[in-house]
């Protein structure tokens, strides 16, 4: 018993550590990747060994040392390459995802301040007056800037992401599941994620935070009063 427990904990190990690894550049988890792991392995056992048990700490460590590794690597990566061909080559961004991600900018920024000023008041279901006042006066509130930066950019963002993206679909013959390609597309597949909030938030401003506090206060127990109720918040 206690065996077949340490090898399902150790094949539960294994897939958490693999997921750390894909924070290292792709070059370096081919060339160190299985070192890596076989090193992960004989901790793992002697941490399972020694406490009869995988503590919270050894993650913590895991997390932590890995994160400073790869920030060395991604550092270094940069100087060996330069920040143009480690964009493209490293992190598999493109030009059509930073023109993207600029677009988004202005309502990324709305929305977090609007998000904080929500908590900060304690009611997550209602806008808070005073933010809501002063962004109202500002620029992004005329009536032209503000359909441009809430609807045209989300939009050409969509627009402009998803073309590369059929295209690697295309190039890849439909094979969308592999981790290589949700590797090499992920930054294109998050602004689309984005863009599409955005765009859906245009309507359903006030039903996302409206949720959020239900389910926080009552549970998923009242969740159809909580959607009827947020449907016209």
């Amino acid at each position: 018993m206690h065996d077949s427990t340490s090898l399902s904990v150790s094949a539960n190990g294994e897939k958490i550590f693999n997921i750390l690894l894909l924070f290292y550049p792709e070059q370096y988890r081919k060339r160190y990747g299985h070192e890596m792991l076989l090193l992960f392995r004989d901790m793992y056992k002697e941490e399972f060994t020694r406490k009869d048990r995988i503590s919270l700490s050894f993650w913590v460590t895991q997390v932590g040392d890995i994160t400073k590794s790869a920030i060395e690597q991604h550092i270094d990566m940069i100087q060996k390459q330069g920040i143009k061909k480690y964009l493209q080559k490293t992190l598999h961004i493109n030009v059509f995802n930073i023109v993207g991600s600029l677009f988004l900018l202005p309502a990324f920024i709305v929305f977090c301040i609007d998000l904080i000023s929500r908590i900060a008041q304690g009611d997550l279901v209602h806008y808070n007056r005073p933010v809501y006042s002063f962004l109202s006066h500002t620029p992004l509130y005329w009536y032209p800037v503000l359909f441009t930066w809430v609807i045209l950019f989300p939009f050409l963002t969509v627009l402009i992401n998803v073309f590369p993206l059929v295209r690697n679909i295309i190039k890849n013959q439909g094979n969308i599941k592999n981790r290589k390609f949700i590797i090499q597309n992920i930054i294109t597949i998050a602004l689309l994620s984005f863009a599409a909030f955005f765009i859906l938030l245009v309507k359903f401003h006030d039903f996302g935070p409206c949720m959020l506090h239900g389910i926080a206060r009552y549970g998923f127990e009242r969740f159809t009063h909580i959607v009827t109720v947020c449907k016209n918040a």
